[in-house]
């Protein structure tokens, strides 16, 4: 399945826009927000991505640092309130 296709299976999307450029948030880090919304743990999300759980737990730490969020479910949630996911 694409990865479009995946992420569409889930409810989640994701906005691409100037907004995450500002922030620095990559596609993936992006992506790994949106499957950590819908409950996926970093096994998962590195198993349905292709890549290693290292790597996703990489992508989610970064994007809770660039959000300044203080735990993986603050970053989920500012994502969803900055209209990312």
């Amino acid at each position: 399945m694409k990865k479009k296709q995946r992420l569409a299976a889930t409810g989640v999307r994701i906005l691409q826009n100037t907004h995450v450029e500002s922030l620095g948030l990559s596609v993936r880090e992006i992506e790994c927000l949106a499957w950590a919304a819908v409950g996926k743990t970093e096994r998962q999300i590195s198993q349905i991505i292709g890549v290693s759980e290292h790597t996703s737990e990489k992508y989610l730490l970064s994007a809770k640092s660039k959000l300044g969020a203080v735990n993986r479910t603050h970053a989920v949630a500012e994502a969803i309130r900055r209209g990312l996911i």
